[in-house]
């Protein structure tokens, strides 16, 4: 099967990390647990590094797994414009 692995629009995935950067300490989103809890967790992570929304979205596949990590590699291509949109997405199909 062919899936498209990375949602994303081009602006978003020429992104760089920031100099010096470390993976975040967050506990990896499964699905089991509420999702506005990992977003929250997650943002207030990531407010320490940076508040820029094409870093927001690029990192933030790296804090899922399991059946959430697989709902994310089948979303279409360049379906995800901004870090709200993937919000929203998540938000839609996480209820």
């Amino acid at each position: 099967m062919k899936v498209g692995l990375i949602p994303f629009v081009d602006g978003i995935m020429e992104a760089q990390l920031p100099p010096k950067w470390k993976t975040l300490t967050i506990n990896r989103y499964n699905g089991l647990s509420d999702p506005n809890e990992h977003v929250d967790t997650y943002v207030t992570q990531m407010n320490f590094f940076t508040d820029d929304d094409v870093i927001m979205s690029l990192v933030f596949p790296t804090t899922l797994k399991g059946v959430v990590l697989h709902w994310y590699t089948r979303l279409p291509r360049n379906l995800i414009k901004s870090f709200a949109t993937l919000l929203h997405v998540l938000e839609l199909n996480m209820q």
